[in-house]
């Protein structure tokens, strides 16, 4: 799969919309921020691989397909990621074939910090 570095950003919308079958690493050290919205929308993209080694923080969710479903995703926050929403809950992954993995830190304000939503086959590690 094709490698995607994702730089530091701040914005009021989404910042990053992983595209399908990519691989996507947010390094240590980089940050990305949405002031009023999820900060990574995975959307409806099938075969994407998050892993966060830095900080992710959403007003709404930090990582979140926000009503579509895609399949075959993996979400993974490292020993040193930390992913932060104000609203809703932080980390969110749903589609078949899924995977969320959890080695850092994940805080939601509001809501549970990670969320598995319907799929078959389906994981919270």
């Amino acid at each position: 799969m094709p490698l995607d570095i994702i730089p530091s950003s701040t914005g009021v919308c989404i910042q990053l919309i992983p595209a399908n079958n990519r691989t996507h690493v947010l390094l240590e050290g980089e940050t990305v921020i949405s002031t009023g919205n999820t900060a990574i929308r995975t959307g409806s993209a099938d075969n994407i691989d998050v892993s966060i080694a830095g900080t992710v923080i959403g007003e709404f969710s930090g990582v979140s397909p926000e009503s579509a479903t895609g399949s075959g995703n993996s979400i993974t926050v490292q020993s040193t990621g930390t992913v932060i929403s104000n609203s809703f809950a932080a980390l969110f992954i749903e589609g078949d074939i899924s995977v969320m993995r959890n080695f850092g830190q994940v805080t939601s304000f509001s809501s549970p910090a990670l969320t598995v939503g319907f799929g078959s086959n389906s994981l919270l590690v």
